[in-house]
């Protein structure tokens, strides 16, 4: 598949085995005659095109590519992290939920943080660390962390075209909100991002998600931003969480 595959994005995809559906976040179908390029199905979050995808590919692909992005790996930041997780060996359901981030899937800030980042470092995924250097009393350095690749998740290419995709959703689609960034010096900035609602399946209360990185290709920053719902019953990952990642990312480009 390659950002200009055409994927089906009806208004409702058949979940295998079950009677049960599910639905795009519109209630519509996605493009013109339920049809849509992997690209814009990214742009607009239609959530029945990424479950057909993520049958097609399979459970093992997922589980795979979710690994060389540091899924299913304790890091150490000195720290210990939560552990992110794909589920283990899901049925069809399962799987077409899980594509879409749902089901069991299981991911920190900083984990999805480390995908954002990893697209934009053309696909080269850091080990990730919390303290930039150590300082005696006297302010001397006694030690400076020291970057690491931790895998090369695609290559170069592929990266590539997530980094072109992840624009599309800024400047067409649901991350808007980060349009017109700018550096330090007034230069408009090419942003990735995506945006992301998880059910918790407790109370209806959704999560907001969104992550992005800031420039698209070779990035000075990424970021993930997850926002509890605080009782709300909707929620979008672009209003809730897109104004504090925008925030951030403006000072990180500072």
């Amino acid at each position: 598949f390659t950002m200009d595959s055409v994927l089906p994005g009806p208004a409702e995809y058949d979940l295998p085995l079950t009677n049960k559906t599910l639905s795009n976040w519109t209630k519509q179908e996605c493009g013109p005659n339920g049809e849509i390029t992997l690209k814009d199905a990214l742009a607009y979050s239609c959530n029945t095109a990424f479950a057909w995808l993520g049958n097609e590919l399979g459970a093992d692909a997922l589980s795979a590519q979710s690994q060389l992005f540091g899924f299913d790996t304790a890091f150490e930041t000195p720290l210990r992290a939560s552990t992110s997780r794909f589920p283990d060996n899901p049925d069809e359901p399962q799987t077409a939920m899980s594509a879409i981030g749902q089901f069991d899937v299981r991911a920190t800030a900083m984990q999805m943080a480390m995908v954002a980042a990893g697209i934009g470092n053309n696909g080269v995924v850091m080990e990730p660390y919390l303290v930039q250097e150590i300082r005696g009393p006297d302010l001397t350095i006694l030690r400076t962390a020291d970057p690491r690749a931790f895998r090369t998740a695609m290559s170069p290419a592929d990266a590539a075209q997530l980094q072109e995709m992840m624009v599309a959703v800024v400047d067409y689609g649901t991350g808007g909100i980060l349009r017109g960034i700018t550096d330090g010096e007034g230069n408009t900035v090419a942003v990735g991002a995506k945006t992301g609602t998880a059910q918790t399946g407790r109370d209806g209360a959704p999560v907001s998600w969104m992550v992005a990185m800031a420039p698209a290709t070779n990035p000075r920053i990424a970021v993930a931003v997850v926002v509890e719902a605080g009782g709300q019953a909707e929620l979008s990952g672009g209003a809730i969480a897109g104004p504090i990642a925008r925030a951030m990312l403006e000072a990180g480009l500072r």
